[in-house]
Formats: C-alpha cells, structure tokens, sequence
C-alpha cells in the first residue's frame, strides 16, 4: 500500500524543502513582493504566512500534493457528513 510520502507531490515538496533550508528567514523578510504574496486578509482575519521559511514555489508545491491527495473531494466529504476516519470508524 502506497502512501502520500511515496507520491510524486511529496517528493517535489522533500526536495524543495532541504533547498529551502539554506535560506535565512531574515533575507526572505527582505523580499517585499514575497512577504506580501504570502499574505492574506477575509472577514477580518489576517493571514501570515511570510514568518515562515516559504515561498511562491512552497505554496504551490503544497497546492499540488493537496490535490494528488484529493484534498478537495475529502473536505466536501466532511461537509457532507460522510464517515471519512477509517481508523476510528466515523
């Protein structure tokens, strides 16, 4: 049995996370297009995410192994009140 650690999405974000590790987070704060890209603001919550050692690339390459994982389709599940939690059975 296959894991998400063995799909191809985890292995893009593996990668990119030890170049990742060379970057200071002092220098990325630097970069104003970066911090303001990794910002957000809806019904008066404010996300951000600059504080943290990502970029662009990390978000996207997030966005990609949400969707092998078929993120989506689970939240709709969730919403729906599907039985999602094989383990626990609920």
């Amino acid at each position: 049995m296959s894991t998400i650690a063995d799909s191809p999405a985890w292995k893009a974000l593996r990668s990119h996370a030890r170049d990742s590790e060379r970057k200071h987070l002092r220098d990325l704060l630097g970069d104003r297009a970066r911090c303001a890209a990794m910002t957000a603001e809806h019904d008066g919550i404010y996300l951000d995410f600059s504080r943290q050692n990502a970029d662009r690339e990390t978000l996207g390459l997030l966005l990609d192994l949400a969707a092998s994982a078929g993120l989506t389709g689970k939240l709709r599940a969730m919403a729906a009140g599907e039985r999602i939690n094989r383990s626990e059975d609920r």
